[in-house]
């Protein structure tokens, strides 16, 4: 029975060796791949590209102006230049780069679950076949990869934390929450893992009746990295008065009733997050349910401390629908600091605690048993197909997690949405006016920055308030036709976008197969007065005298045969 069980477990880690080399391949950035362009490369990846480009990566003057965003932003609101991700797109090329973090970032996934798994859980070694199907399904996740660490790295970070309440490995462990303070976003994760791992500090010295002074020194560790890396941010948002943030007139919109609680918290406990990592939880049912009576028969430490991370997932996405929750708006007006923060990023915790507990769960299920075992093999097998099916899906704009509604018209490849030769024609074309601002109707204004153009537009998490309120007087005319789009830009605005109410709305008409907006109304004067001197339109705009405008080409891309209308304000 044990040799079969090591030979089924040598099956296994060669699935998921070869399903690992298969993705890395597959899915490996290059020119060539499909990319998921929102929240990565619609504003993340080519923000980080223009400010390489500018020189200014290593200023540190978080008033210094870098140029070619919005009549140029403040050093302050890009990335730090001590963030790992950035580091590598600085030094290899901003996609060479991006490709290293990808390779990375899977790894740190990978070895997050196996070593908590081997060193937590305790598995047999006919058990680690299992355990390495459950690592690489982890490592395959369509992680937002722009955001380094800050979901990936998570399991790594448990494995360390419980290293230092068991006064082991400790300096591994200190060098793994130094580097997740590097690599992983403050914003999105760090203030979050500050808040959990503190609590199961003090949780863990209470249980074991004495202050565990290395978990302590590890938080203090990661709060100090983060201040003294991150000072230009915390100097632009709590000390810089002259600075007022985009994000001020932000509305926190609460759609949540009790029920829709209730349903919320089993939906992200199953599935996830879209912000983080999708994943199909729900094929783990048969485990988890099994796991919980045994947890009842028997108390081992694999058993309480995987009751634990069950714990912490419900209770995370309990926290993250309550603050959903309708009758929960007396917080963010008590707190204000919770909005600005957005607690709902505690989301980015799900998949690696869930991952944790689903390692766990297999472990315990397969304690002996061929037919038990091949089930849980082709189950995780079968999950890996889904995580394949879900990067495909996560690489399309506007797709299901995994893959149910991709259309051929969501498929964008790198090289076809960036378009560097069409982009370098345009730029030829404007001559000299490229030291002004182009300016975008239904056209992502990332190409051109990536193409070495200034834009007036863009997707920003953060930019200035003033500049919002003058941007707004380019598209107040579109914002008063369409309530939706109004209060789309003026309760967020971090897509600070040209649309035209019909095309927000989807509703705009179409003439001999080419879009036409016949009434578009921007203020043009406005767009001067910005320093613009050109919109790009991928849409044929039909009132062009009462703009003033003057179409001076249209250009059609070799790659796609997508048209590009350029017109100059006169």
């Amino acid at each position: 029975m044990l040799l079969k069980l090591q030979r089924i477990s040598l099956i296994e880690s060669a699935t998921a060796l070869l399903f690992a080399i298969a993705f890395c391949i597959y899915f490996y950035p290059t020119e060539d791949s499909y990319i998921k362009i929102h929240d990565t490369y619609d504003g993340n990846f080519s923000t980080r590209h223009v400010l390489i480009e500018s020189g200014n990566f290593f200023e540190t003057d978080p008033n210094a102006i870098v140029p070619g965003i919005m009549n140029g932003l403040p050093r302050g609101l890009f990335p730090k230049f001590t963030d790992i991700n950035c580091l590598l797109m600085y030094f290899f090329g901003t996609l060479g780069g991006f490709a290293v973090n990808f390779i990375l970032l899977r790894l740190i996934a990978f070895f997050g679950i196996y070593l908590f798994a081997r060193d937590h859980f305790g598995f047999r070694e006919e058990q680690k076949g299992l355990v390495l199907l459950i690592s690489v399904a982890f490592a395959c996740l369509p992680f937002f990869t722009i955001h380094g660490i800050t979901t990936a790295g998570i399991p790594l970070l448990f494995w360390a934390f419980f290293n230092l309440v068991r006064h082991e490995r400790k300096k591994i462990s200190y060098l793994i929450f130094c580097l997740f303070a590097l690599w992983a976003n403050f914003v999105l994760v760090g203030i979050h893992a500050i808040l959990t791992f503190g609590s199961l500090a003090v949780y863990y010295s209470f249980k074991e009746k004495k202050i565990l002074y290395h978990t302590f020194g590890a938080i203090i560790l990661l709060v100090g990295i983060y201040v003294i890396s991150e000072y230009m941010m915390f100097y632009m948002h709590w000390f810089n008065t002259d600075y007022q943030s985009s994000r001020s007139g932000f509305e926190k919109h609460l759609g949540l009733n009790f029920f829709g609680v209730a349903g919320n918290s089993i939906k992200l406990f199953f599935l996830g997050h879209y912000e983080s990592a999708n994943y199909l939880g729900s094929v783990f049912v048969p485990f988890i349910v099994f796991f919980v009576f045994d947890h009842f028969r028997f108390k081992a430490p694999i058993h309480k401390r995987a009751m634990l991370l069950m714990i912490m997932t419900i209770l995370f996405s309990l926290i993250i629908s309550v603050l959903d929750w309708k009758s929960f708006a007396f917080f963010y007006d008590s707190f204000p600091i919770a909005k600005d923060l957005n607690f709902k990023r505690f989301f980015n915790f799900l998949p690696g605690l869930f991952f944790l507990l689903v390692a766990a769960c297999v472990i315990v299920v397969n304690k002996g048993g061929i037919p038990i075992r091949i089930l849980s093999s082709v189950t995780i097998a079968g999950f890996l197909i889904c995580i394949w099916r879900g990067n495909i899906s996560f690489n399309q704009d506007g797709a299901d997690a995994f893959g149910i509604e991709i259309t051929s018209g969501e498929k964008y490849r790198f090289k076809e949405f960036f378009d560097t030769e069409l982009y370098a024609s345009i730029k030829k074309e404007m001559g000299a006016d490229t030291v002004n601002n182009v300016i975008h109707l239904g056209i992502s204004p990332s190409p051109s920055k990536y193409a070495g153009l200034n834009v007036l537009d863009d997707y920003q998490g953060d930019y200035p308030k003033n500049y919002k309120d003058q941007f707004r007087i380019i598209i107040e005319g579109e914002l008063n036709k369409s309530k939706k789009y109004k209060a789309y830009f003026d309760g967020w605005g971090g897509r600070c976008y040209m649309y035209s109410a019909a095309l927000f709305s989807g509703e705009i008409g179409s003439e001999n197969g080419l879009l036409v907006e016949k009434e578009l109304t921007v203020n043009t004067g406005q767009i001067r007065k910005m320093n613009g001197r050109y919109i790009l339109s991928s849409v044929v705009i039909g009132n062009t005298k009462d703009l003033d405008l003057d179409l001076k080409k249209v250009f059609v891309s070799a790659l796609d045969q997508k048209k590009v209308f350029l017109y100059k304000i006169m």
